[in-house]
């Protein structure tokens, strides 16, 4: 049986006030028709907040009000340890209630301190949030007396918790280490060992290298693909990180780092020496130019340009054929994701899904096929029946090595 909003209130002050805290979500405390007290508080917390944003010169409803008198008697029973009052601090409130948390622990609040303003937003999330917002912390000495007044009230409270050390226990400081020595830092670190640091490895002003490093490629590419107009001291960035990948080039070929990209002109000639000397294979998985871009993506860019390099395209008979020679020889269907291709270079594994839902499709609609089209059909249905045979029963190799389905192969061979 449901409860009324009166008897709600009274269960939840009471077990509140029994506990000495509020239920959490992950608690999934209940009340006795079973609805989730978490949320049922979440909710009234949240309309009471709208309301008072959208038509504040009004009086809060009568339910509202009893909601509200429920919160003050639980804050004022529990001596303020337990926080429901709905409030909008504003910014100058939180940066002052964040300070004296961070006075009080001598540190910034972490996420595992899970401390809220008083209105009940979450301490962490708000300083991550407004961090995004103002960027970078500026470098004190660098500024104007007339640039420190101008500067926002969030980052005149990160530059005093800067000067209070209250980011001792950080593994992140903001402190004035240039571009150029970090890269430095980085390449001295990658020749010593000849690897990528670690996850946990910082620089001596304590950022993570790693995390720094996949950053700058982040940036660069987006910078690229919007096109910015960039500063001299982001142009000057962007010569120290590609000098200092190149340095590590020099010392190993790594996978991750971001070689010179080969031109269009260069990536043709490339092509056409290799596929005159017969080396140009888009079997294989992970076929690449020089530059570590993939062979098979640039084909399918420039179909027009290598169509006269590329071997003539199958027609479906012939394509039925290969793929059916290939299967026989797993003992199975090829898998959706195997990356094997035609001898014109079209994935096999993709064109059989495709013609499936060709053929499903024709079937629902019903529509009328050509004498050409019921000729494929056919063929593509003795294909099915022979890779059904293949699968469902387990056969030696000397069975599907003899296992040349005569209606199969004798029917399509004739029409070629």
């Amino acid at each position: 049986m449901d409860l009324d909003f009166d008897k709600k209130i009274e269960e939840y002050e009471t077990w509140v006030l029994t506990h000495g805290k509020a239920p959490t979500r992950k608690e999934k405390i209940k009340f006795s028709d079973g609805i989730d007290m978490h949320f049922w508080i979440y909710n009234y917390r949240r309309y009471i907040g709208d309301f008072l944003k959208e038509i504040p010169e009004e009086a809060l409803p009568e339910r509202y009000q009893n909601f509200v008198a429920m919160c003050r008697r639980i804050e004022t029973l529990s001596d303020g340890k337990i926080q429901l009052t709905i409030r909008n601090d504003g910014m100058a409130s939180r940066i002052e209630q964040y300070m004296e948390k961070a006075r009080e622990l001598g540190r910034r609040p972490l996420a595992e301190d899970n401390l809220c303003f008083r209105d009940g937003k979450n301490m962490v999330n708000w300083y991550h949030i407004c961090n995004r917002v103002y960027g970078k912390t500026p470098i004190e000495s660098d500024l104007t007396e007339e640039d420190k007044n101008n500067l926002p009230p969030f980052v005149k409270m990160k530059m005093q918790l800067l000067k209070e050390e209250y980011y001792n226990t950080q593994l992140w400081k903001v402190l004035p280490l240039t571009f150029e020595k970090r890269t430095k830092e980085y390449l001295d670190y990658f020749c010593k060992n000849k690897k990528m640091p670690n996850p946990e490895r910082t620089f001596s002003d304590g950022i993570k290298m790693l995390a720094w490093y996949r950053h700058q490629l982040v940036l660069i590419r987006s910078e690229r693909k919007k096109k910015q107009l960039l500063s001299k001291v982001r142009l000057k960035e962007i010569q120290l990180f590609a000098r200092m990948e190149n340095e590590i080039l020099k010392v190993k070929d790594l996978p991750g780092i971001r070689k010179v990209r080969m031109s269009h002109e260069e990536k043709m000639k490339y092509f056409i020496e290799k596929i005159s000397k017969k080396e140009f294979c888009l079997n294989r998985k992970r076929f690449q130019f020089p530059d570590g871009t993939s062979v098979a993506n640039w084909v399918s860019s420039h179909p027009l340009e290598v169509m006269d390099y590329l071997p003539k395209s199958l027609s479906l008979e012939e394509r039925i054929l290969e793929y059916w020679t290939l299967a026989k020889k797993e003992g199975k269907k090829l898998n959706t994701r195997d990356p094997r291709r035609f001898s014109d270079y079209y994935k096999m594994a993709p064109w059989l899904m495709n013609e499936e839902t060709k053929v499903r499709k024709e079937r629902k609609n019903n529509s009328l096929v050509s004498n050409l089209r019921m000729g494929e059909l056919y063929a593509l249905a003795l294909l099915d029946d022979a890779l059904y045979t293949l699968e469902r029963h387990q056969l030696s190799s000397k069975e599907k090595e003899s296992m040349n389905d005569p209606i199969l192969v004798k029917r399509l061979s004739s029409s070629l």
